[in-house]
Formats: structure tokens, sequence, C-alpha cells
């Protein structure tokens, strides 16, 4: 079995050569503390990965103006189909949308290209700046 003289031996292979319950304690409040910091790094690097991209907000956005007319997109539903939904009961809106809604499909969707920063900034401007005209 696991005798004290193994438990030693394994003790000692670690690089604890004084045993006794201050190094134990020592060396196990190290142990937590790298753990919880490991966590904590991995947990921190996911929120970061999970923060909202600007296009995205913008997009959102352009989404909650488009909603104050009556219709809201589903949390479900893509930019093509909210479109085609949006074109089916009000057309004219759809129209003045479409191109912000083309823009942000070519660059969610699309390939990356090298031209995509700038276009992406001009999508986020285009549609802070979107208003409906009646």
């Amino acid at each position: 079995g696991f005798t004290q003289d193994r438990q030693r031996d394994l003790l000692e292979g670690l690089g604890m050569r004084e045993i006794n319950w201050r190094s134990m304690a020592i060396w196990l409040i190290v142990g937590i503390l790298a753990t919880s910091g490991t966590v904590a790094l991995l947990l921190y690097g996911r929120a970061i990965q999970s923060r909202k991209k600007p296009l995205i907000v913008a997009y959102e956005k352009l989404c909650d103006k488009l909603a104050k007319q009556g219709i809201s997109r589903a949390p479900h539903e893509g930019p093509h189909d909210y479109w085609r939904r949006l074109h089916q009961h009000q057309p004219t809106l759809a129209e003045q949308a479409q191109p912000l809604m083309q823009m942000y499909v070519a660059l969610r969707y699309g390939a990356p290209g090298a031209k995509a920063a700038n276009e992406e900034r001009a999508f986020i401007s285009r549609a802070r700046r979107f208003r409906i005209k009646y």
C-alpha cells in the first residue's frame, strides 16, 4: 500500500526535504494559489474573447433602430432573414436599410481582406448615422 515511507519518498522526490506541518502548509498554500491563478487567467481570457466586437454592436444598434418601427429581429434570425421579413412588412424601411445590411453581411461573413478594418469603421459610422426617412 501507500505507506508512510512511500509518502515520504514521494514528497522528497517533489523537492520537500524537510517534511513537517509547516512545510506541508506552505506547499498546500502555494498549490492553491497556483491553481487559483491559473483558473483566474483562463476565465479572464474567456471574458475578453466573449466581448462583442464593435461591428456586432453597431449592427445590433441598427437593428434596435429598425425595431422601433415595429419589426424586431428575433434572437435566432440572421441578417438575410431579418431583412426579408422587414421587406415583407415595411418595404420602404427595408430598402433604406438594405445597403447597411449587405455591408454587414460582407464584413461579418465574407472573406477577410486588407480593407476590412476601414470598411468596418465605415459601416460603424454609417450605422450610427442611419436615420429612418418617412
